[in-house]
């Protein structure tokens, strides 16, 4: 613990003590008490850095989908660019009506087979990897589904002239096919172009 007043300098030496303390690599380490420390110290700074001070300052512990596995805090959880509600509609609607937790604990916790994994340390890292590909996904086919409306798939055609170094015209027909489930084709066509 550092006082309300404490400088940078105080905070992360207090910081570097309880990492010390706490890291689960040392006898009576615990896995849970590390990340809290470095997520006290990620808040404290955060703190400092943006002039905010006490409790009133917007900083909170991290809920809902911000927890961790094992019973740990995901200390990225306040630096995500949408909101917990944001990513759970997003993930609800791409993904069959699954929860962000259900779909992370899906893709994070089991291997192809099934089989239990677990990260050990670097579980929050893995998870939060692992969240913003899935939260790219969802936005992906979010935008899909904007493109299409109530269509099944959506086609459009792009046409490009292309003249060579000798002369000869050519076309570029490049067509792109939206489906609904988020697959995407690409055609591409060179054609010669006959002046009539």
């Amino acid at each position: 613990g550092v006082s309300r007043t404490a400088s940078q300098h105080e905070i992360k030496a207090a910081y570097r003590v309880a990492a010390l303390r706490t890291h689960p690599d040392r006898p009576g380490g615990s896995e849970e008490e590390f990340k809290l420390a470095a997520f006290a110290y990620d808040t404290l700074c955060n703190l400092r850095s943006s002039g905010a001070s006490g409790a009133g300052s917007g900083m909170a512990r991290p809920g809902g989908f911000g927890v961790a596995p094992f019973g740990g805090l995901d200390r990225f959880a306040p630096l995500r660019a949408v909101s917990a509600e944001e990513a759970e509609r997003l993930f609800r609607q791409a993904f069959g009506g699954r929860s962000v937790e259900e779909v992370l604990k899906d893709e994070v916790e089991q291997d192809a087979n099934g089989a239990p994994v677990t990260h050990g340390l670097h579980a929050a890292c893995v998870r939060e990897a692992a969240f913003n590909t899935l939260l790219r996904k969802a936005q992906s086919l979010a935008e899909h589904h904007k493109l299409l409306g109530d269509r099944e798939t959506l086609t459009t055609v792009a046409r490009e002239k292309i003249t060579t170094e000798d002369g000869k015209a050519f076309v570029k027909v490049r067509t792109t096919t939206r489906w609904y489930d988020g697959r995407t084709e690409h055609d591409v066509v060179v054609k010669p172009m006959y002046r009539i």
